[in-house]
Formats: structure tokens, C-alpha cells, sequence
């Protein structure tokens, strides 16, 4: 059942972009509200894909369109892509969007607010020890570009029954949660 729906329902997207005019580092290509709109589009289909998988989760509007007011940086998660050294063709299978927070008592931080991977691309970490194998864990991946480039950033609750197993595999993730509380099933 669970294939059907994926296979009826959640929408994959190959997307094309310039190399020299988009900042990617694998398994992620970062997303602005200044990049190209494929890419852009391609946000909105993935956080709408997981508004279909969840059924109870939303994503904030401006964390899709990336709105310059909102301080937000998005991240598509590519399996594969190919190209040559001035087009790139990647195969998106997931999204992630962090948000730049100002709070008045707090420095300011970076919160990751969504992430979602396909559910045929989730819990592959048994192959995280072979380099370059397509099944290997991507959400680890992603991972470690998301510390590179936000080193300090918090995980927002709600959380997804997916995304607190994957934060209790790691007792440094869980320190990205604010409140401990989010990682009890519920």
C-alpha cells in the first residue's frame, strides 16, 4: 500500500541548472529566493509532497517561496544528476528549509523548520560505510552539508514519527532539539 501511494501520489522532479549560478554540494543543492524558479518550484513540490505523506503537517508558505523578508534557505535533496561542467541534471527526491530566527532575548540561530526525503529513500543507513552506493543513506548526507553550512541551527518541533527515529540515532542531533519532550513518541 505504502508503495502505491508513493508511486500515485508524491511526485518526483529532474531539474537542470547551471553549475557556475548555484551553490551544491552533495547530495544538496541550496535554493534562495534569488535562484533560478525550477528550483524554487521544485521546493514548493517537495513540501507539498510532505503535506500529502503527513496529512497533519504544514509547511509555512514563506519557508516554500523563500521570501527575502523571511530570512529562509532551502535545500533540494538529489539521488543522482549528471551533466557536463556547465548544466547539471539532478533527480530530486527531498527538500529541507531553515530559517534565519531574531529573537530579542537570544542571538540570533538557524532553526531547521522541514525536512522530507521520499519514504523508498528513507532508512538505508546500513549502507553508510559504502561510498557512493545510491541507496546510502541521503538524509545523513544532507545532514552533514546542513552542520557545514549552519553549524549552530536547532531542529523546530513538530516532529514526524521519521525524523525523531532518525534524531534519537544520535545523541548530537538530539542536542539540536529545543525541547527533549518532541522526541517521545506520541
Amino acid at each position: 500500500m505504502a508503495k502505491y501511494f508513493e508511486c500515485e501520489t508524491l511526485k518526483t522532479i529532474e531539474v537542470v541548472f547551471n553549475i557556475n549560478k548555484v551553490r551544491w554540494i552533495k547530495p544538496c543543492i541550496q535554493v534562495t529566493n534569488k535562484a533560478p524558479k525550477n528550483l524554487r518550484e521544485a521546493m514548493l513540490q517537495m513540501a507539498r509532497n510532505m503535506e500529502l505523506e503527513t496529512k497533519a503537517f504544514f509547511t509555512p508558505p514563506y519557508s516554500v517561496t523563500l521570501d527575502e523578508k523571511a530570512n529562509c534557505v532551502g535545500y533540494l535533496i538529489y539521488d543522482t544528476k549528471q551533466g557536463d561542467d556547465q548544466e547539471m541534471h539532478a533527480y530530486i527526491v527531498g527538500a529541507a528549509c531553515f530559517r534565519l530566527r531574531n529573537e530579542e532575548d537570544k542571538n540570533a540561530h538557524w532553526a531547521l523548520q522541514w525536512v522530507w526525503i521520499f519514504p523508498s529513500y528513507r532508512n538505508h543507513g546500513m549502507f553508510d560505510h559504502i561510498k557512493g552506493y545510491r541507496n546510502s543513506n541521503l538524509m545523513n548526507q544532507a545532514w552533514q552539508v546542513f552542520e557545514e553550512y549552519h553549524p549552530d541551527f536547532i531542529v523546530e518541533p513538530p516532529y514526524t514519527k521519521a525524523m525523531r527515529a532518525f534524531l534519537r540515532k544520535s545523541p548530537e542531533r538530539m542536542k539540536r532539539c529545543p525541547d527533549a519532550r518532541w522526541l517521545l513518541d506520541g
